[in-house]
């Protein structure tokens, strides 16, 4: 004698019991388990680029999965389409993190770029004249207040002083650094600072030094650079690449 549960016709009590009897699909738990891994580290920067991989092993082991269990060869189907939904989810946010980390590293090694000038001719954002201003994306202005030639070093080498203005209006404290500034001389050569003396005791004392402004503060400083110069560059970012620039 069959008997069957209440309310089940003899071909559901049938696929009922061939589903029970049907194996466990191993791909399937197994997709779980490397999409859990890649899941839960996804969000960690470099470790991530592993997760990538092993969600896309995970990935092909659940479709390996999903393909036994709607055969019927294997089950459950929840499990199949879990574990593919797991690891197509890592993946994402994989990607996903990876491009705002990328974006982070590309902002601070590029430093905050020229949004602005107060120049009545330059086009370009970070190009002016002397004695006109550019504005950063952290709101902080620069100047270039005046570039001053025809200077004599104390080795006997021409020398030109160029003195150089920041106000922070921004809302956050901002790093100012005298190896920001390099100068181009008429062959295309850009050097940074050098030390001027004209034989006199403070002769240095207006140098731009290091340090950090305030919001709303402001310093003003100069720096010498070897030769004559044409341009004067600004440069606030790891890569060294010019910030603004001011012809001279």
């Amino acid at each position: 004698m069959i008997f069957r549960e209440k309310g089940l016709s003899m071909a559901d009590e049938l696929n009922k019991n061939q589903e029970t009897e049907r194996p466990v699909s191993k791909m399937a738990v197994t997709s779980i388990i490397i999409g859990g891994v890649a899941l839960i580290t996804s969000f960690i920067p470099i470790v991530n680029n592993v997760s990538f991989f092993f969600a896309a092993l995970g990935i092909i082991f659940g479709i390996i999965g999903a393909v036994g269990v709607f055969k019927g060869k294997k089950r459950p189907k929840v499990l199949a389409i879990i574990a593919l939904i797991i690891n197509v989810l890592a993946i994402i946010i994989v990607l996903a993190t990876q491009n705002l980390y990328g974006q982070a590293i590309n902002k601070a090694a590029n430093g905050p770029q020229a949004t602005s000038n107060n120049s009545q001719t330059s086009t370009q954002a970070n190009e002016v004249k002397v004695g006109e201003t550019i504005t950063l994306e952290n709101k902080l202005e620069l100047t270039v207040v005046s570039v001053e030639g025809g200077l004599t070093n104390y080795d006997g080498n021409a020398c030109t002083k160029v003195t150089m203005k920041y106000i922070n209006n921004g809302d956050k404290e901002i790093s100012y650094n005298s190896y920001d500034w390099k100068a181009e001389d008429p062959n295309g050569a850009q050097t940074s600072q050098t030390i001027y003396s004209n034989g006199s005791m403070n002769s240095n004392a207006d140098n731009l030094q290091s340090g950090k402004l305030i919001p709303g503060g402001s310093v003003t400083g100069s720096l010498y650079f070897k030769g004559n110069v044409i341009k004067v560059l600004y440069s606030a970012n790891l890569g060294n690449t010019t910030t603004a620039t001011w012809i001279v």
